[in-house]
């Protein structure tokens, strides 16, 4: 079983980088349409601005599941991390 910590960050769907970065464009563009002054704009941005939360909270599972799985295999080693399954909490 191939384990989210043991994959390299360069290998990684999302690693830090990738999460900064779109974190950082969804907030800029949810910044410009606020600045765009109308309505609509604001209600994009508010959808944008959910989007940025969703991310976080995605960045959040992942760093979770690597942390669940260094500590399971500090304490039981390797063979332990079949046994437990997944580490994801939806």
């Amino acid at each position: 079983m191939r384990r989210f910590h043991d994959i390299p960050a360069d290998e990684f769907p999302l690693n830090r980088d990738a999460y900064y970065r779109l974190r950082d464009e969804i907030g800029s563009i949810s910044a410009g349409f606020y600045d765009l002054g109308t309505p609509d704009g604001a209600v994009v941005a508010q959808k944008l601005e959910q989007v940025h939360q969703a991310l976080d909270h995605v960045w959040e599972t992942i760093s979770g599941i690597k942390r669940c799985e260094k500590k399971v295999l500090e304490i039981f080693g390797p063979k332990a991390l079949k046994a437990f399954g997944s580490f994801a909490v939806s």
